[in-house]
């Protein structure tokens, strides 16, 4: 007999396989928890935070498709601006990888969640100290520790969002099973 953990998990990965294998596009977009809709956000996410920590001047308020309001206050809160660029980066990676990383058979779940979170916290290090040679950039240790925290608390954000896909998801299985069919 499985613990419930164990059936949760099970069900995700099922679940994930089972709607994953259908191969259409509205699929694809409605499911949430679709592995590489995931991935590739995290990639883009990737992308966007490395274009705007490695450009020169460290404002936002300039940059394309955001509000000029928001831009603003994000500049004069920093740390917020970490948190919360860092925290939807982490919120992807959870999404993308809910299994953590690391070796299924030697490595309890939660420890390869924890490997996974300390991945996405290096590449905040990475970041932060590649800015140390770009002029009016610089190596901060208070972006590192709000990029981290943003990261953890993303991670029981994903794993909240993961439950309830999973619980909407078979919630709409169960509605087209009751459905009359012609």
């Amino acid at each position: 007999m499985q613990s419930p953990k164990a059936e949760a998990e099970a069900t995700i990965e099922s679940l994930a396989v089972v709607i994953g294998s259908e191969g259409r596009i509205t699929h694809f977009m409605c499911n949430l928890t679709n592995r590489l809709f995931w991935r590739l956000s995290l990639s883009l996410l990737v992308l966007v935070l490395a274009y705007l920590s490695f450009k020169p001047n460290p404002a936002i308020q300039g940059t394309i498709a955001m509000p000029a309001s928001l831009g603003a206050w994000f500049d004069l809160h920093d740390d917020w601006k970490n948190l919360v660029g860092f925290g939807a980066m982490g919120f992807a990676g959870f999404m993308a990888w809910p299994e953590g990383l690391g070796s299924q058979d030697k490595v309890d779940l939660w420890q390869r969640r924890l490997l996974l979170g300390g991945v996405l916290c290096q590449v905040i290090l990475v970041m932060e100290l590649i800015q140390i040679p770009i002029p009016r950039r610089w190596f901060d240790v208070k972006d590192l520790i709000a990029g981290s925290l943003g990261i953890g608390l993303s991670w029981p954000l994903a794993f909240w969002f993961q439950r309830f896909a999973v619980n909407l998801q078979l919630s709409r299985q169960s509605l087209s099973l009751k459905e009359p069919h012609d």
